[in-house]
């Protein structure tokens, strides 16, 4: 019995040492830093109030509340003792100890600054803006962005931003982390040198999958950085909350065993949690207010619509949103993914697209039935039942805009994640000719490419070979079908609203990774409605890298298809810069509309030079013609980074670097492990790096949140055996 009783415990010792070094080994990939190890952040400005953020880490995982006090002023020397408005926020391992704080009354116009502290630990010191009063003549500086994939490079884009002059907020148009594995865009092995690992290393699906990502973006120096000085105003795609080519029902991309509704509201749980953005309603706010680690319920200027699906995710999809700021300018977010988006066209059965691939080039243009069975390819793209938005949110904008009309503001905004321009396929055959190229040696490689290749790019329904995209581009049509381009029923509907609902229209959007400027038509029209604005992307690539992947000379390639989106879309397109990164900082005022398109020269290594290349105004009263102009002058548009100008080298606790805690005395966090080649992406106006001072600051995502080292997980280790062994000797 003696002997039994003995074999058992050792078994029991046995499977708990290995199950407690199973867990020390998972739990390696992630250090675990006490204090604000992840930032802080604020967002939706109003006049009067505004959401501050930040994820504040406790000595261990409890299930208890943990409370974190902010502080708030016009002044940035402030303390605890000086600071004009204060409070405490209350969060716990349910909300993966986030704070988000709703701070009211505020004075509109007017930059605050704020932080937060909790023990002996605070954060970063950070500074906001509120909206300028309804009534106001203001002149508004924003960013516009998108698309920031980790393994693709690093995040100079908000290097760059973190250094634009009187930027009063952000404008974030989708895709702030992406849910892929670490062998998957880009494959193993093919993304950037220098960059810590993916975490998790799997594709997203869980909740503390999604949350484990956001933590990891939240350790990049350069996203610290830009989001402790500008409020963002941010709105999701599909790589947010759940997977490529994402609709209310479903992905182009499952993750087995994990139904699609389950992983959709593990994303929009996470994405509320982490990003700066009020919840959908007063209501719903005040509910899940502990779940979200506020003391303050959010209001939303739209009512809820109960026909609107949002009955899913605890409420939490409808993040519809309308922006006020002065008499200049009305912004609307509109949600494109998850309310009332049908899945998108399968053009695979579509006998257009089945004609173009079962037949040489050289047949298309004698094919008897090609013209038939292209009208009626578009007339299933114009399908009155293929919605993408949903009639409500079209019924809300179509309010909100004629109500910024009649109360007199002068431009009126469209936050649109997917690109409203038709976004035909490059027109290579045609390009290879006017850019004087060997046709046949060009397009023979094109064509000998198999779509397998294209993976990265371009979705992977595009049959054998290349012979689709040739085709669609010959004939000058979209085969990218995940924008607007595969919604044309509402796009109209919402060029009807642009053209009869507003006074000086313009549209936003990102998701294409490529910077384009677009005339808007409606069908069978000869005059524009609108401007679109589409930004590059912040690392993702774009047409560059599916050019990059064809045989031959790149830079030729590049050429034809930068020229073949032209010729294609020669109607729409205005303006395009396929080949690099980058954000547009727009400068608004009553009587013109001025757009800086700003560039990194590389994400490849950590910072890089940046500049603008292309600016484009827009004046009232003829906001559909876009004029090109000169770029803002560099000291006009940009500072230096703990500069003179800068507002927070003016603070009292001296230089404001990424190792600094707000408040005197403390810490700003206490990490099991630090790299010792950790680094700041903080620099001077030319983007040249600096190296960290501390191991507790923020790096180039090699910091703070990355593998253990080897000799702290051989510490781990032998400290696990040293247990097991002293509780086999006491059986």
């Amino acid at each position: 019995m003696q002997r039994l009783s003995f074999l058992l415990g050792a078994l029991l010792v046995a499977v708990m040492c290995s199950t407690a070094g199973a867990q020390q080994a998972s739990s390696a990939n992630e250090t675990r830093c006490i204090g604000f190890a992840h930032g802080i952040a604020s967002g939706d400005p109003r006049p009067d109030s505004i959401i501050l953020w930040t994820r504040y880490t406790p000595q261990a995982n409890v299930n208890t509340e943990v409370s974190v006090d902010w502080y708030m002023s016009t002044s940035p020397n402030i303390t605890a003792q000086t600071a004009e408005l204060q409070g405490t926020a209350t969060t716990s391992q349910a909300a993966d100890y986030i704070s988000k704080v709703d701070v009211r009354n505020l004075e509109p116009d007017t930059r605050y600054y704020y932080f937060f502290q909790s023990g002996n630990y605070s954060s970063l010191l950070g500074t906001t803006r509120t909206a300028p009063p309804v009534n106001a003549n203001a002149t508004i500086r924003f960013a516009q962005m998108s698309c920031a994939s980790w393994r693709w490079g690093f995040f100079n884009v908000y290097n760059m931003t973190s250094r634009v002059k009187d930027l009063d907020f952000i404008v974030f148009l989708g895709d702030w982390i992406y849910e892929y594995s670490d062998s998957e865009y880009p494959a193993a092995g093919q993304g950037v040198q220098g960059r810590a690992p993916l975490i998790p290393s799997n594709e997203l699906a869980t909740l503390d999958d999604y949350r484990a990502r956001h933590r990891l973006f939240r350790t990049d120096g350069s996203l610290v950085e830009m989001m402790r000085r500008v409020p963002v105003i941010a709105i999701w795609d599909d790589h947010d909350v759940t997977a490529d080519n994402a609709y209310e029902n479903g992905t182009a991309n499952p993750v087995d065993g994990v139904p699609y509704a389950t992983r959709k509201c593990n994303g929009v749980q996470a994405y509320h949690e982490y990003m700066p953005i009020r919840p959908p309603n007063a209501s719903e706010a005040g509910a899940r207010a502990s779940t979200a680690g506020q003391n303050a319920a959010g209001q939303n200027d739209s009512s809820t619509d109960a026909n609107l699906g949002n009955a899913t995710c605890g409420g939490l999809v409808d993040i519809y949103r309308t922006f006020q700021f002065g008499r200049t300018m009305t912004l609307v977010m509109l949600e494109e993914r998850l309310l009332a988006r049908e899945e998108q066209y399968n053009y695979t059965n579509d006998p257009y697209i089945q004609a173009l691939e079962a037949h040489a080039p050289e047949e298309w243009d004698t094919l008897p039935d090609l013209q038939a069975k292209r009208q009626g390819y578009y007339a299933a793209l114009e399908a009155r039942n293929r919605s993408l938005a949903g009639s409500v949110q079209l019924k809300r904008l179509a309010s909100d805009f004629a109500s910024s009309r009649q109360t007199g503001v002068t431009w009126q905004v469209l936050g649109n994640t997917v690109v409203m321009g038709p976004l035909n396929t490059p027109d290579v055959q045609s390009a290879v000719e006017d850019q004087g190229f060997v046709t046949e040696a060009v397009l023979d490689g094109i064509l000998s490419t198999a779509t397998s290749d294209f993976l990265e790019v371009v979705p992977a329904k595009f049959g054998g070979t290349a012979r689709v995209l040739v085709g669609t581009g010959k004939y000058h049509d979209p085969v990218i079908l995940d924008g607007w381009s595969g919604y044309q029923y509402e796009r109209s509907k919402i060029l009807d609203i642009l053209a009869h609902n507003t006074t000086n229209p313009v549209v936003l959007s990102g998701d294409i990774h490529n910077a384009i400027v677009w005339r808007l038509y409606p069908d069978n029209t000869t005059t524009p409605v609108a401007i679109e604005f589409t930004t590059a992307s912040v690392t993702a690539p774009g047409v560059d890298l599916l050019a990059a992947k064809l045989p031959g000379d790149t830079p030729q390639l590049m050429q034809v298809a930068e020229k073949g989106l032209h010729i294609s879309n020669s109607q729409s397109m205005h303006y395009s810069n396929i080949r690099q990164r980058g954000a547009v900082f727009h400068t608004v005022a009553l009587h013109l509309w001025h757009a800086d398109y700003s560039f990194v020269d590389t994400t490849q290594e950590l910072n890089s030079q940046f500049d603008c290349q292309a600016a484009f105004e827009l004046r009232p009263g003829a906001a559909n013609q876009v004029v090109n102009a000169s770029c803002t002058p560099r000291a006009q548009l940009f500072y230096e980074l703990y500069g003179p100008q800068d507002p927070l080298q003016t603070s009292a606790i001296g230089s404001p670097s990424l190792s600094q805690a707000a408040a005197p005395g403390t810490q700003l966090s206490n990490c099991s492990a630090v790299p010792d080649d950790a680094q700041d992406s903080s620099a001077d106006s030319t983007g040249a790096g600096a190296t960290a001072s501390s191991g507790d600051g923020y790096g180039s995502g090699v910091s703070i949140y990355s593998q253990s080292s080897d000799a702290a997980k051989a510490k781990s280790f032998v400290g696990w055996m040293v247990l097991c062994l002293l509780s086999l000797l006491m059986l």
